[in-house]
């Protein structure tokens, strides 16, 4: 799988600049990704929810509790990006850095901050955060704006095709209907007293 100087060689290209040898060179378009990687990083995992960027963890609460409404408070974990559930479905809010619930510990699925590990990433994540990353310096590099509006056209495109793949791998869920699903639907309302 590709590695930060790969990636940032495609991003690039795709501005039609010339490639680096490493971040770390003396380049001004090697300083821009080398200041822009780890948000752009960050923002494409954000983005959806990953099959390649999950991680799974069973948290405990802090010995304080929030002044109201929730029994426990949770803090998040330090390399938490964005929740994707959690088991069982209990009541729960986010704020700040902190998950509040009345439950007394939480089992979390969340993608996660893969820190250098970049060759875990699903080709598509990569060919998404390469468009990214050259949208995010493009004007640094080609002080071009049409160049700018082409490239996130690109990220937007190659986004669309990462998450459809992502979630074509997601097993079929068969949802129950209800009542008020029933009624919007147009068909009559089960009993569903007997289930």
């Amino acid at each position: 799988m590709a590695n930060k100087v790969e990636i940032a060689n495609s991003a690039l290209a795709r501005l039609g600049a010339s490639p680096i040898m490493s971040l770390d060179d003396d380049a001004k378009a090697a300083q821009a990704i080398k200041n822009s990687f780890e948000l752009c990083k960050k923002t494409v995992l954000r983005a959806h929810i990953w099959k390649c960027a999950r991680k799974r963890l069973t948290i405990t609460p802090t010995t304080t509790a929030p002044d109201f409404n929730y029994t426990y408070a949770f803090n998040l974990p330090s390399d938490y990006l964005r929740l994707v559930y959690i088991d069982g479905d209990p009541e729960y809010a986010i704020e700040g850095r902190q998950i509040l619930s009345n439950e007394a510990t939480l089992s979390l699925v969340y993608i996660y901050d893969i820190g250098e590990d970049i060759e875990i990433l699903d080709a598509l994540v990569v060919e998404a955060l390469s468009c990214y990353l050259a949208w995010t310096i493009s004007y640094i590099v080609t002080q071009d704006l049409t160049i700018k509006t082409g490239v996130y056209s690109d990220y937007s495109f190659s986004l669309r095709q990462a998450k459809s793949i992502d979630a074509k791998e997601t097993p079929y869920q068969q949802l129950e209907a209800n009542e008020f699903i029933d009624s919007r639907s147009g068909y009559p309302i089960l009993d569903r007293s007997n289930r």
